[in-house]
This record gives structure tokens, sequence and C-alpha cells, in this order.
């Protein structure tokens, strides 16, 4: 057996529900005899709990904090892989930040979720933590992937960076592109080499941190266009505010007409107060580029192409560290 380290965080899959409720009482051995049952007997897993909380209240300071713990652990073992436990809500984000925090530790980092607490029959949590462990035993390359089973839907595995945040309906992940692979019958077929994936969005954030574009521990605002955003309603402090990052229409265009709704007025703003605006949602596949998108770029904006909002956010909120 490998010498696996497991890192318990909390979220769903650690929650027990009270007065219809989910609560964060579970403690590490009650979540690991359910969870890892098939394999407590061996000495392959030591299990961590360095933090206990629903995922909807972390903070970039959690991913920090989980970081560091595992490499505090890193010496201890010669470690073959690593599986944390984690909440859906905020899965994607937390994935990605593990994508650029653990990329120096040459290790498979696998991190999975569960739908519903472990007391409840329609829970995925054992499924998805026993493709975790299959993906393990299996070889797998470095770097950091997540294992989650829609229901109804294979097993599948995402690069870190390709997950998007679960739809409001169905509660079912998606991904941004084709999934790395999948886990079929105990059996792991990846599609593509994993460290190939990982590279585009490492690259971003490298060359953000050594052009230190980002101001040092100031904030990111986030903001969504909708029809009839008024820009104006947005007081940016620059001793506050280090970066704007802006989700794009599906086209990768925003409205640069008007004057309330108007990016490019608002972007004026920014340049003025010398703050960065990112524009995510873009393609690099695209030939002709729509006149709105244009102006943005021309004016200054930076591209974040081939990335999801989830992941873009994270790479801005580190590399401002």
């Amino acid at each position: 057996m490998k010498t696996i380290m497991v890192i318990l965080t909390g979220g769903t899959i650690g929650s027990q529900i009270e007065k219809k409720e989910h609560q964060i009482k579970c403690g590490k051995i009650d979540v690991s005899e359910t969870l890892f049952g098939e394999w407590m007997d061996s000495e392959s897993l030591t299990i961590y709990q360095p933090v206990n909380l629903l995922s909807e209240n972390e903070t970039p300071a959690v991913w920090r904090e989980v970081s560091a713990f595992i490499h505090e652990r890193y010496n201890e073992k010669s470690w073959d892989g690593i599986l944390i436990t984690h909440g859906s809500d905020t899965l994607p984000y937390f994935a990605a930040a593990m994508g650029i925090l653990c990329s120096d530790l040459n290790l498979p980092v696998v991190v999975t979720a569960a739908n519903y607490s472990l007391e409840d029959p329609r829970s995925n949590g054992q499924v998805n933590v026993r493709g975790c462990m299959d993906y393990l035993m299996d070889d797998p390359e470095a770097g950091t992937v997540v294992i989650y089973q829609n229901p109804e839907e294979d097993t599948k595995i995402y690069d870190a960076f390709q997950l998007r945040e679960a739809d409001h309906e169905n509660d079912h992940f998606s991904s941004y592109g084709e999934c790395y692979g999948r886990v079929e019958n105990r059996q792991v077929v990846c599609t593509s080499d994993l460290e190939g994936r990982l590279s585009h969005v490492r690259t971003i954030y490298e060359e953000l941190k050594r052009n230190q574009v980002l101001a040092s521990g100031k904030e990111v605002l986030c903001l969504k266009p909708v029809p009839g955003l008024h820009y104006d309603s947005f007081l940016v402090d620059e001793g506050k505010i280090g970066a704007v990052l802006h989700d794009t229409y599906h086209s990768g265009t925003a409205c640069t007409e008007g004057e309330k709704e108007n990016l490019l007025l608002f972007q004026e703003r920014l340049k003025k107060k010398r703050i960065p605006l990112f524009l995510t949602g873009l393609k690099s596949n695209v030939d002709n580029q729509y006149e709105t998108t244009a102006k943005l770029i021309q004016n200054g904006a930076f591209e974040l192409k081939d990335c999801t909002f989830e992941t873009s956010y994270v790479v801005l909120v580190l590399a401002s560290f």
C-alpha cells in the first residue's frame, strides 16, 4: 500500500445534520471511519484535520493555512500522494489554490467533496473518496486534480483549474473543456498530460508575481456583467483595491457604450488610480474579436484567456500576497 497524507477540512462531507442544519460537529475519527473503512486497517493513511469549517466561510487565508500545514508535514514521511476532503460550495476556488500552492511538492494531490452529509443515503462522499483512492493507487502524475461524481454520471477527474461552481438547480459540477479523466469500475482512465494542462495557469500566476502587476496585500474586486450595470456605483479606493477582475459574457464581451454602464469609462477611473483591470472568460481560439472587447484591451485591460472565473480570482488573490 502507498503512503497517503489525508487532510480533512470540514464542509458537507465532514458535517452532521442537527435541527435540519448542516453543522460542523464531526471530529477526525468520526469522518475517517465512514470514509476510509476499506483502508483504515492498513498503515497507508495518516489523517490530519488542520481546519474544520463549512467551505462558504472559507477565506484565502485558509488556503494558505492548509498549504502551510501540508508543507510542514511533507518531510515527515516519504509520501506517495495527498487526499484533501473539502466543502462543495467553494471547491473550485480551493482546488485552484492548491494547484498553485502545492505545485512545488512533486506529488499527486486530489481534492474531493460530497453533495450530502455522510449520514444521508444520497451522499456521494464515499464514492468520491473511493475514486480518489483508486486514482492515488494508480501511479498518477504529480499535480492537483478534483475527483467528483455528479449523481447518475461517471466519476470524473478534473484538473485543478478547470472545475466550475456547481449549478443551483441540480448541484452538478461542470468543467471548462474536456475533463482530464474518469474512474470507471475502479479503473482510472486519463486522456492527456496533466502537467501540460496545469502549466498554462501556473505560467500566468508566475508572470504576475514576477512582474509585480498587483499591489501586495490589497483586495481583488470581482464584477460580473449584467445589462444596466452602473459602474459609478463602485467607489474604488486605491488604498484597498489592488485589482478589478471583470467577467465577460460568453462571447468575451462587456458593455462599452453609454455613461453609467460603460466599462471603458470605469476603466479610465481605474487607470487614474493605477488599479489594473483583468478580463476573464476570453478564449484563445477566437479569430474575430468583438469591437467592445478590442477597445478594452487596447485601453490596457489584461486578458486572462482560457481560464474559469474561479481560477482567475484565485490567481489574482495569490499573486497579490
